[in-house]
């Protein structure tokens, strides 16, 4: 879809393409997690990107759902391996 009321940042041209893509969001011991971007193409320079900041808040939302995940997985794997919670918080603070 090309958006008429857009201005690409790069060269100032008014024909700029905003599409969806799905990509994956790793987070080491949280996993992975499918978002949807949009993906914001100049159809008169050839520039994409997130133009208009419009992922940051799908990203950062992501990301704290995996690491909450990596943070859960991890105090369980010490938990089933023999740490007690005190001993975790005398290590942790």
């Amino acid at each position: 879809m090309v958006d008429q009321n857009q201005v690409c940042p790069v060269c100032g041209g008014s024909h700029v393409r905003i599409e969806q893509e799905e990509r994956l969001i790793f987070e080491p011991y949280g996993g992975q997690k499918a978002i949807k971007l949009q993906v914001c193409t100049c159809m008169d320079c050839g520039a994409d990107g997130d133009f208009y900041n419009q992922n940051d808040t799908s990203i950062q939302a992501a990301q704290n759902h995996l690491k909450a995940n990596a943070v859960s997985q991890i105090v369980n794997h010490l938990n089933n391996t023999g740490y007690s919670s005190a001993a975790m918080e005398r290590a942790f603070g």
